[in-house]
């Protein structure tokens, strides 16, 4: 990916940055990618260079993956104390099948009914491809 540009236009992924449990002892365990703030089922694992997608039955009730159009409205979403930032992570990436998630739900109504809005610069996209890690994290005064 070094000296290569992207096509297409580049979003903003935020993942949870936590070692692989499974590793073997002894070894420098790999960090797991995974949706940052999805703890259920619905959690996905991301990969550097891999084009990845929402599960099946989120897929079909309109769910998708959720990306922010810029660094700065990424680096804002706030999930408040309860959550450490050590564990946040920031990647460019690349998406297919963009759009504007048309509500925000919970996993136990599968998209029935509303549940508030999405933070600014949410969009939704079929697929993800995560580019490069942001380096520095400095989150904007709000």
């Amino acid at each position: 990916m070094a000296g290569s540009r992207p096509k297409g236009r580049v979003y903003f992924k935020l993942v949870d940055a936590r070692p692989d449990k499974n590793a073997p002892k002894g070894t420098t365990s790999e960090i797991l990618l995974r949706s940052y703030l999805i703890f259920d089922p619905g959690s996905i694992q991301y990969f550097v260079g891999k084009w990845v997608s929402a599960k099946p039955a989120y897929q079909k009730v309109g769910w998708h993956l959720l990306v922010f159009r810029t660094l700065r409205q990424a680096l804002r979403f706030d999930v408040g104390p309860a959550y450490p930032d050590a564990l946040l992570r920031v990647y460019r990436c690349v998406c297919r099948g963009v759009h504007t998630p048309p509500y925000k739900s919970t996993r136990a109504n599968m998209g029935t009914r509303k549940f508030g809005d999405w933070p600014q610069g949410t969009v939704a996209a079929k697929q993800v491809k995560l580019l490069s890690q942001v380096t520095k994290l400095k989150r904007p005064e709000c």
